[in-house]
């Protein structure tokens, strides 16, 4: 009875001043990621934070809540304006004579996950040229031994943790590497095929989770030899993977800035893909970079697999001339 009365002195609007102001400040702090590795976690839920900003702006506009709708309007704006750009469409480039293209999925499968029919039937419907596989563990190797007889260029790095990784190619790769990014003893791979004659550099890694101070430092160094190696090789890049972040961390403005890879995203909106269980708190951190060269044709989340990630599903073609010389 107590709670109910004190309850009822106390203002409705107090609470969405609360919400609104408290949701703010996490908007602010996640351009803040550099300075303490909590904010950046706080960088990557934009859509949430703009979803609780216009739910409270429509009604205090509505009950002339002057104060209120002011501050989550400018709220509201600040998250708009960087989820919009990437539904705009992205730069156009020359078309090259030929027209050839790759589809590739990335899919992180969670290594405790025994749903391989989902994932065989995500293989058989979008017919990738180039699959890549992150979270694998020997059953997993086991169970999709079978894709060799169509994907006859393969390579696979099984572990019992959460960071064994695998590549399935119908098409040939050519100078396959196994990399160790960072001082975190978890392979990533690198390798390089061809398109309209011209060679293309494929990175494929899923990064640690910044779920403790120790993590994210590490993370950031992957990130810091990933440019490193990016900025040192000669061809058209793609990048896929798990990098446990999202677009608006600093992290990766840093990483685009010094590599010069575009997100693939631009124009096909913001396509979360984690954690699937939990759709309130959808957020894109599976990601596919590319060259400028390089053009993408399509781009889309796929449907589950039994894992906590959505599949990437993206097909590129190489147009125009080479970034590299």
């Amino acid at each position: 009875m107590l709670k109910k009365i004190l309850l009822l002195q106390i203002p409705w609007w107090k609470f969405l001043l609360a919400i609104i102001i408290g949701s703010g400040i996490l908007s602010l702090t996640g351009w803040l990621g550099k300075t303490w590795w909590i904010f950046d976690l706080t960088a990557h839920f934009r859509v949430q934070y703009f979803t609780v900003q216009i739910l409270i702006l429509i009604p205090a506009l509505l009950l002339r809540k002057n104060v209120i709708a002011l501050i989550a309007g400018c709220f509201t704006l600040i998250n708009f304006a960087l989820i919009i750009p990437l539904y705009l469409p992205a730069t156009k480039v020359n078309l090259s004579p030929l027209d050839d293209s790759v589809k590739i999925i990335y899919a992180n499968v969670f290594t405790a996950n025994t749903n391989v029919t989902a994932l065989n039937e995500l293989i058989e419907r979008h017919k990738p040229d180039i699959l890549i596989l992150s979270e694998i563990n020997d059953r997993w190797v086991r169970e999709l031994n079978y894709l060799e007889k169509d994907f006859i260029f393969s390579r696979k790095f099984p572990r019992i943790d959460n960071f064994g990784i695998g590549i399935y190619s119908r098409i040939p790769l050519r100078e396959f590497n196994k990399l160790y990014l960072g001082s975190a003893r978890v392979p990533a791979l690198k390798t390089t095929f061809y398109l309209n004659e011209q060679p293309i550099t494929l990175f494929g890694l899923h990064a640690l989770p910044p779920v403790s101070k120790n993590y994210f430092d590490e993370r950031n160094k992957q990130l810091e030899s990933l440019t490193t190696t990016v900025n040192q090789t000669k061809n058209a890049v793609i990048v896929i993977g798990d990098l446990n972040m999202t677009q608006w961390s600093p992290y990766f403005k840093t990483l685009i800035k010094q590599t010069g890879l575009k997100d693939s995203r631009q124009g096909f909106g913001l396509q979360p893909s984690w954690p699937s269980m939990l759709p309130v708190l959808f957020i894109p951190i599976d990601h596919c970079l590319v060259s400028p060269e390089i053009a993408v044709k399509s781009r889309m989340v796929g449907s589950g697999i039994g894992s906590d990630h959505y599949p990437v599903i993206v097909e590129v073609s190489l147009q125009g001339k080479r970034k590299k010389e």
